[in-house]
């Protein structure tokens, strides 16, 4: 039918139609060679032309004589049926004649006869024809012209033209044997011209025609109209070959329609809206084209025609769809976007929708009309001359009848579900693509259920089985449940056992939206199937076939059905517990199970059981003892029959045993699944139940306290045995830094049998590496410390005891966390397979490929371990390792402060170069129990000396508390010599982070403040950690100790021990230098120690020159009350380099008590020079003084003479 398909020539692309005369490509290589040069590998890069390779005796289309008035002419139909074909492939645009004739050929006038002669044949076939006519002149190249050919070669063709009656421009020159691509290229473009001229010629007659026509003459102007709009196409101008196909359809809209020329305007219209949309969508105005098809849909869609023919109104609403989509895909191919509101996708389905129509039409028009048996060889009837037009040919009357008869059954024989399943699948695939998913589904419903109709179960029951899943997860039942009757309706026609018993399994559910009475059938249906009796169908009786495929599929119906319970809708609440989380390796484990029924029905269930989990192994248990539970009581009764009929309403207890023997230590069990078995002896089906367990909130609110508490032990950990027991005794005190600590570890056998490859070791943490050590002697000779101890103790006899000793220091204060490791290995008491005696329970699962739960709780509990016990297995013997952490507290032993100061008792920030300043050193004891300090030791380098002060003497004290405080001194120069102390550091332990900022400058006194808090700090700690991190205080004075980096000062060291110990332990600071100056002269000042009223002494200065050149100085002593002088008080010195001079006063004391020293003012003097440059400065000298000379003496009285 023309109302339900378009022509393929309709939707062919229009393309220029060359004519080739003259190749024989069968016997003639060159000419294969030209022939599939133009016709092979029409790629887009190339014109779009089209190729025709026409025989010696082809005849032409005869031309039609022309009319001189179409005043009187009435047109039988509108378009054509022959006219888009005739131009597209029967009649050339330009008709080639090809001719192997040389240029140079001497016999020239013989071949320019022939090409005339067949030239003047090919012009009357085309007698009254417009089509062009060109020449080709094939030529070898093997023959070379001679320089000056060129005026022969024009001669020669000026005379074939002029004999052949046609242009010199229409002779064109091919060499075969030379670049012929380029040839043919350049040919195409030159073809293309003749034909594009031959076009618009043939557009200059159609509107020359077109213009005769009167008002009464609308069929012939849509007619022209359509040529127009063709012709422009073929010239490739898509814009007015737009403009003429819309004035035809503009033209087609005025036409009344009517039943007799429904069909022919429906079909006309159809082929002007695709070429309208067509290029529409190739002009990239896609918008336009999607309104001019809506509207065109929204005009004709009413226009039915004939009530017995309504299918065929359907069918072309469905072409019309068809097509568009088509169109639409095309133009997305070539770059157009789309949108999930308007896709191809959707016209598919609309095509789908009215293929599924005219279906239903059909079915219903058949009822309503006699049809009569036809024979289908006259289906010619329906066509004729005119697109839409029925009729013969030949004009010979047609009975109306008949034509009714061959389109009943021409549309009986059409495949209407293969055409809504082509249309469907179109449709999917573009909903998936713009991501359309939801509706994707309901596409993927509809094809299923026209499978089902078509008969092809198979296919339906595949595609209802994928969508259940997605159905069920979005929980729309009333869906669902829609989906799942007709999957179980698939299933029973297909005759597929295991689809059959899912459906009617999960149709139990409350979730599923049947009557009662349907859910009992479908329940008796299922024990039909379980007892090996065929099922009887819901809705019809079955036919033979389907009777004869339950037959087959029952007697091969010998494997259980496996029903995930998990992917279905709820049917079974189940809660599974262990009775505890933990159990012992020789306990029996207990597991509880309870379930309930959520089906309206009751359902026999043949066997409970339950599969628990291993890290290497699955067992599947059997329920011991099953208790009824009925509504509203707390009491149950044990069922005592094989088959248990659950009942509504009422909960089930099963009880579970297992040995834990059959695993092994250390394993964490788990519940895998819950499996409950259905049906017969021979025939059953299995319900899975996994990753559901224990999400049902129907037992929670009725459970006991202890149950409930009980309820969540969803794991039990199988907690290993260790036969050796470790005691480690500490001392009640405890750890003191920079102490060798006695640990002492006693192991003792608890087990019946001797233990093999006893071991002991401890480790320490790797944040403690370099600051915790362990050894096992500390002897001296033999002392050396570890990071890890292994001490190995070989066989262990039962019910024996071993203490072990190791030592432990730390440079570090804290809780000291070490590892320690023992292990022993037994002989295995297991057999080979790892089974004890009276093993119970089934090692093989048949389900496990089903469930995925063994494999995910491998997978999550793999490498997890709870306890503290390692269980290896060897080939006879098992080997246990128990880790364990010691704590062991540590705290300070000592505390200690250090501070500079110049000899004047002032904090010191920087030192001069062999001036003498005072180590201060405040000590705190630390440590909860008593100590003794033997002996401290200060280690410097060689450019340092050190002497001890002799108003402090060394500290040393014995039973040392808590809080008690020492202070020691020692007066330090630094000379001008290098040393190696950070070397000599280096292979020292020195560490100890506690550290206390020194407090506020204070007179320099023997008595040691107690620590301020919150004072504002003006000294820096000079005491740093080697392992550590320096201390960092707040400062107030930048020129501060170590502030510029300065190099250690030395190492002090204390020796000590605990009271009543006999253990030495040292103890080992690091002091932190301050930066050195090189001075430009050096004072040290000498005075008596004691100094009496009227007694003279000498006040010695001793002045140094530490530069290379010499100083002149002038030393004076200011007037003092207080003392009188006697001799020289202003001296003039000269001082050589390196050198010393000493300056000496004598000063007499008048009065008693503390007295303010003369004041020494010292001038440089330059040698009388005046341009000399000083080397020294009066501020410099002005410093050194002040610094260095004392500022007070105290001066005692007079002796008293003994009467």
């Amino acid at each position: 039918m023309d109302c339900s398909v378009l022509p393929p020539e309709l939707t062919a692309t229009p393309q220029p139609l060359i004519g080739f005369c003259g190749l024989d490509t069968a016997k003639n290589p060159v000419h294969k060679s030209i022939w599939d040069a133009f016709n092979s590998n029409r790629k887009n890069d190339r014109l779009q032309l089209q190729f025709k390779l026409i025989p010696p005796n082809y005849e032409f289309p005869v031309s039609k004589p022309k009319r001189q008035s179409y005043e009187w002419y009435h047109p039988k139909g509108i378009l054509k049926r022959n006219w888009i074909l005739k131009h597209l492939h029967i009649l050339p645009a330009v008709v080639i004649t090809f001719h192997s004739i040389e240029l140079s050929d001497p016999t020239w006038s013989e071949k320019q006869l022939q090409c005339t002669s067949a030239v003047q044949s090919l012009r009357n076939s085309l007698q009254g024809r417009l089509s062009r006519l060109a020449i080709v002149l094939i030529q070898s190249g093997m023959s070379g012209r001679a320089t000056g050919d060129e005026l022969v070669t024009t001669e020669r063709i000026s005379s074939l033209a002029s004999a052949c009656d046609v242009s010199p421009k229409m002779i064109f020159v091919l060499n075969h044997s030379d670049h012929l691509m380029g040839h043919i290229l350049r040919l195409e473009s030159a073809f293309l011209d003749v034909a594009q001229s031959y076009y618009t010629q043939i557009i200059k007659q159609v509107k020359l025609h077109r213009d005769q026509l009167s008002a009464n003459h609308q069929v012939l102007k849509i007619r022209h109209q359509f040529k127009l709009g063709f012709m422009s196409e073929m010239l490739h101008d898509f814009t007015t070959a737009l403009k003429y196909y819309t004035q035809a359809y503009v033209i087609l809209e005025d036409i009344r329609v009517v039943d007799t020329n429904c069909t022919e305007i429906k079909t006309v219209a159809g082929f002007l809206s695709y070429k309208r949309s067509r290029l529409m969508f190739k002009m990239n105005v896609p918008r336009d084209a999607i309104t001019q098809f809506n509207a065109h849909i929204e005009l004709y869609k009413g226009k039915a025609g004939s009530r017995e023919l309504l299918f065929e109104h359907y069918g072309w609403l469905c072409v019309q769809f068809s097509s568009f989509g088509d169109l639409f895909c095309d133009a997305i191919k070539g770059g157009l976007p789309a949108l999930q509101t308007q896709h191809p996708g959707i016209y598919y389905f609309r095509a789908a929708e009215f293929t599924a129509k005219r279906n239903e039409a059909y079915i219903n028009c058949s009822k309503c009309t006699t049809v009569q048996q036809v024979d289908k060889n006259t289906g010619n009837i329906l066509y004729s001359d005119f697109f839409g037009v029925r009729g013969n040919k030949t004009g010979e009357m047609v009975n109306e009848q008949n034509i009714l008869n061959l389109l009943y059954a021409n549309e009986k024989d059409f495949n209407h579900s293969g055409a809504i399943i082509s249309y469907l699948g179109q449709a999917m695939a573009q909903y998936k693509i713009y991501k359309c998913l939801r509706f994707r589904k309901k596409l993927a419903v509809n094809m299923a259920e026209e499978y089902l109709k078509s008969g092809d179960h198979a296919k339906a029951l595949t595609l209802f089985s994928l969508m259940l899943s997605d159905y069920r997860t979005d929980k729309w039942y009333k869906i669902f449940t829609e989906v799942l009757m007709k999957t179980f309706l698939s299933a029973y026609y297909s005759a597929s056992v295991p689809d059959y018993v899912s459906c009617s399994i999960e149709a139990m559910s409350p979730r599923i939206l049947t009557t009662h009475t349907e859910r009992i059938a479908i329940l008796e249906n299922l024990w039909r199937v379980f007892q090996g009796v065929i099922p009887t169908s819901i809705q019809q009786p079955p036919t033979v076939d389907v009777t004869q495929a339950w037959e087959h599929a029952l007697d091969k119906f010998t494997e259980p059905v496996i029903v995930d319970l998990d992917k279905i809708s709820d049917l079974f609440a189940c809660d599974v517990s262990f009775a505890e989380n933990q159990a012992l390796f020789d306990e029996n484990i207990a597991i509880e199970l309870h379930i309930k029924s959520l089906a309206e029905v009751p359902l026999k269930i043949r066997g409970i059981s339950v599969v628990l989990n291993s890290p290497k192994l699955s067992v599947k248990l059997k329920a011991k003892k099953i208790l009824q539970f009925k509504p509203n009581s707390t009491e149950g009764e044990e069922v005592k029959e094989p088959e248990l009929m659950v009942i509504p309403e009422t909960s089930y207890r099963a009880v579970f045993s297992v040995d834990p023997r059959q695993f092994t230590e250390n394993d964490k069990l788990t519940i895998g699944r819950v499996e409950l078995q259905i049906g017969t002896a021979k025939r059953f089906a299995v319900l899975l139940k996994s990753t559901t367990l224990n999400q049902q909130q129907v037992f929670k609110d009725k459970l006991s306290s202890y149950e409930a508490s009980r309820a969540n032990n969803t794991s039990c950990y199988i907690v290993p045995s260790y036969q050796m027991a470790a005691q480690v005794n500490l001392s009640d005190e405890p750890m003191l830094m920079n102490e060798f600590y006695r640990v002492v570890v006693n192991l003792l056998n608890n087990f019946d049998s001797c233990l093999e490859n006893v071991g002991l070791s401890v480790t320490v943490p790797i944040h403690l590496r370099n600051k915790v050590f362990l050894t096992t002697d500390i002897t001296e000779p033999r002392k050396t410390l570890y990071s890890t101890i292994q001490i190995d103790i070989g066989d262990k006899a039962l019910q024996s005891s071993t203490s072990l000793v190791y030592y432990v220091i730390s440079l570090v204060r804290g809780n000291i966390e070490l590892t320690q490791k023992m292990w022993y290995q037994i002989t295995s008491l297991t057999s080979t397979e790892g089974e004890p005696l009276g093993f119970t329970g089934e090692k093989f699962v048949p389900f496990d490929t089903e469930s995925p739960t063994h494999q995910k709780t491998q997978e999550r509990e793999g490498g997890v371990n709870n306890n503290n016990i390692k269980i290896e297995y060897g080939d006879d013997c098992v080997r246990k390792t128990k880790e364990d952490t010691i704590m062991i507290p540590c705290q300070d032993e000592i505390q200690l402060t250090a501070t500079y100061y110049t000899l004047n008792r002032k904090v010191l920030f920087k030192a001069y170069q062999d001036e003498d300043f005072i180590l201060r050193i405040q000590m705190e004891v630390k440590a909860t129990c008593g100590i003794d300090i033997l002996d401290v030791t200060l280690l410097t380098g060689d450019n340092i000396k050190a002497r001890d002060s002799v108003k402090y003497p060394k500290i040393c004290g014995k039973a040392l508390k808590c809080g008690t405080r020492l202070e020691d001194s020692r007066i330090i120069s630094v000379q001008n010599k290098k040393d190696d102390l950070a070397i000599i550091m280096r292979y020292m332990n020195i560490n100890h982070p506690s550290l206390v900022n020194p407090t506020k400058d204070e007179p320099f006194k023997s008595a040691i403040p107690a620590p301020k808090e919150n004072v504002s700090q003006v000294v820096a700690p000079v005491i740093k950690s080697i392992y550590g991190k320096t201390t960092e205080t707040r400062v107030q004075d930048k020129d501060v100790a170590n502030e510029t980096g300065c190099e250690a000062l030395g190492v002090y060291v204390v020796r000590w021990r605990r009271t009543n110990s006999t253990a030495v332990n040292e103890s080992k600071f690091s002091i932190s230098g301050l930066e050195v100056i090189e001075p430009k002269l050096n004072i040290y000042c000498f005075i008596l120690e004691k100094v009496y009223v009227r007694v003279p002494f000498e006040l010695r200065i001793q002045v140094k020159n530490p530069g290379s050149k010499i100083l002149s100085l002038q030393a004076t002593l200011d007037n003092s009350d207080s003392f009188m002088f006697s001799g020289h008080r202003q001296l003039n010195v000269s001082i050589f380099s390196y050198a010393t001079h000493d300056l000496i006063f004598i000063l007499y004391p008048l009065k008693s008590g503390w007295q303010s020293i003369p004041q020494l003012f010292l001038k440089y003097l330059t040698g009388g020079s005046d341009g000399a440059k000083e080397e020294i400065t009066q501020s410099e000298l002005n410093l050194y003084v002040q610094r260095w000379m004392p500022k007070r003496v105290f001066v005692h009285p007079p002796h008293r003479v003994a009467e």
